[in-house]
């Protein structure tokens, strides 16, 4: 898995279980999934506008020299882009929900999230924790299944 990806699987072993191939259905629920969860992790929160201290002398000098060219402006302003680069892909067995942006992971990821984005941004982990944990993969899948057993009523 790659930083800030939600990777959804479990369908050939659902299907095992119940006895019927119900990749369709159960194909729907796992991108219904990825996709609560995409409306989840995209959201901006507020800004922080925590301080973030020079780590090193050379950090420093390299801020205030592109500062000074202009190639960095204060304060910073978001671009507004990371939530629109959430892309829910792929089918039947396997969803994948990947953000297209490089830095993503350091937003969004669990294992590579920048400690000054900690406490502020949701991380891919925390957005699956919530899906699951909440009950509403459950509920999606039980609505694939009932809307799959029922004819489709």
């Amino acid at each position: 898995m790659a930083d800030a990806d939600l990777d959804i699987t479990g369908l050939k072993e659902a299907a095992a279980l119940i006895g019927q191939d119900l990749t369709v259905p159960l194909g729907a629920a796992l991108f219904a999934i990825a996709l609560e969860a995409q409306g989840r992790i995209a959201p901006y929160p507020a800004a922080s506008h925590k301080p973030q201290a020079f780590k090193t002398a050379k950090q420093r000098r390299g801020f205030f020299a592109k500062l000074r060219s202009g190639q960095i402006s204060v304060p910073y302003r978001r671009s507004g882009q990371l939530g629109s680069k959430w892309i829910a892909d792929g089918g039947g067995a396997q969803i994948r929900l990947r953000n297209t942006a490089g830095y993503a992971g350091l937003v969004h990821s669990e294992k590579g999230q920048a400690s000054y984005h900690r406490g502020t941004w949701k991380t891919d982990e925390k957005i699956a924790d919530e899906v699951v944990g909440d009950g509403t993969a459950a509920n999606l899948i039980e609505q694939a299944l009932q809307k799959a057993f029922d004819g489709g009523d």
